[in-house]
């Protein structure tokens, strides 16, 4: 699992859109990770626009994202 992660990171370490965000948060939602966990990988790791930390993570709307 924490390979998938990695390399699916790796490859999507700028995020600037809604809908790149809302692709690793459902990635990593279907590996197993909690919106927490994947919220908390996706700031470490991932460069973010000043729209995706206000609407997605600072107003909790990550929290609204489900695998489906």
């Amino acid at each position: 699992m924490e390979d998938n992660i990695t390399q699916f990171i790796d490859q999507h370490h700028e995020c600037y859109d809604r809908f790149t965000f809302d692709m690793i948060m459902r990635f990593l939602l279907k590996e197993g990770c909690s919106h927490e966990e994947a919220k908390d990988l996706i700031i470490f790791n991932c460069s973010l626009s000043a729209i995706i930390f206000q609407e997605r993570i600072h107003n909790g709307g990550y929290e609204q994202i489900s695998v489906q």
